[in-house]
């Protein structure tokens, strides 16, 4: 069935067009009202202004859908009157804004959804039907959301806030930038470029009627970023975490990974020196032991100890500060972060 319902079921009878389903059942209310033993169809059809092939075609539709339906005779009955019109009509809308639009569940879920449910009677359930249910409401948020942006801006106390700013590519070039406190989007745009004079242009569009101030920008460190925050905004610009902790990575991580290696192989030196002389002096110990080469070897054996010893402090030494770097970047996450992250107990 036609899943087209009248979107002002407020307006009078003569006024709605008598194809719409909702005119048409609104006009069969009104040939219930009239109808009685005393008054023909055809001076009824005059009253309503309906030619009157057309009513008797309306007349013999409406008591064929409830005749054939699966649903009981009382609830067909409703769902063709003007008030099941206007339920269809608030169900399938909550059905789109929930489903469809703020969870993407997409529109041939949607239409097993009227399958299962037996609304199909009512409801097209078609993709084509629906896709243009979802282009119009689609329509309606936007204008919704423009005539909201521009209500409540003028409401707006003045501000200072922060942006996190970054392009996606799917595949085009898009802009965004959301204010993270709110995590209200300011801007998400298809530009051709990404440069530093559209991120200019973009955002001050956004902006315009808003009575904030962008004290601070979150980003990569593209060089069109960093242009389009400290010059054209003036504000503070703040690298991504994910580009923070690169950097520190790069800097320390070779360098201190080097030393550690170095000390390894520096003490594995000092392991085999020391396993040496202990050798040597455990053999001439044996053989000679009267030999005045044994007290010479025995402290050559106590000297390679020692050194041995302190190669092992050195790559402790070394690890520990491997360990603190390490801890310092995971500290970076912490620091950065807006809020503190829970974590169930335990883990």
């Amino acid at each position: 069935m036609d899943a087209t319902i009248d979107d002002n079921p407020g307006r009078p009878l003569q006024e709605r067009p008598s194809s719409s389903r909702r005119g048409v059942a609104g006009i069969l209310g009104r040939f219930e009202q009239l109808d009685s033993p005393w008054t023909s169809r055809r001076q009824i059809a005059g009253q309503l202004q309906v030619a009157c092939s057309t009513l008797y075609h309306w007349i013999d539709r409406h008591r064929a859908v409830i005749r054939d339906s699966s649903w009981p005779p009382n609830v067909a009955w409703f769902f063709e009157s003007p008030e099941g019109l206007d339920f269809l009509h608030r169900l399938l809308t909550a059905a789109h804004l929930v489903f469809v639009q703020a969870n993407d569940c997409g529109i041939r879920n949607l239409g097993y959804f009227l399958e299962l449910s037996g609304l199909e009677e009512f409801i097209a359930p078609s993709y084509g039907a629906q896709q243009a249910v979802a282009e119009e409401m689609e329509s309606l948020l936007i204008r919704f959301g423009q005539e909201e942006h521009q209500r409540l801006a003028a409401r707006m106390p003045p501000r200072e806030i922060t942006l996190c700013e970054d392009e996606t590519f799917h595949p085009q070039i898009c802009l965004v930038a959301i204010e993270p406190v709110s995590n209200f989007l300011l801007l998400e745009q298809y530009q051709p470029q990404r440069d530093a004079v559209t991120w200019d242009r973009c955002l001050d569009e956004s902006l315009a009627g808003l009575p904030v101030t962008v004290v601070q920008v979150t980003s990569d460190q593209s060089r069109a970023l960093i242009a389009h925050t400290e010059i054209h905004l003036g504000a503070h610009h703040s690298p991504y975490l994910f580009h923070v902790q690169q950097d520190t990575v790069r800097a320390t991580s070779a360098a201190l990974a080097g030393q550690t290696r170095a000390a390894l192989r520096e003490g594995e030196k000092f392991q085999q020196k020391t396993a040496d002389f202990q050798a040597d002096y455990d053999a001439c110990r044996e053989q000679c032991p009267q030999d005045p080469l044994v007290e010479t070897l025995r402290q050559h054996v106590q000297q390679a100890e020692a050194e041995e010893a302190a190669a092992a402090e050195r790559v402790t030494l070394c690890q520990a500060r491997q360990e603190r770097a390490k801890a310092a970047r995971q500290g970076l996450g912490q620091d950065y972060h807006p809020v503190r992250i829970w974590r169930p107990v335990g883990r």
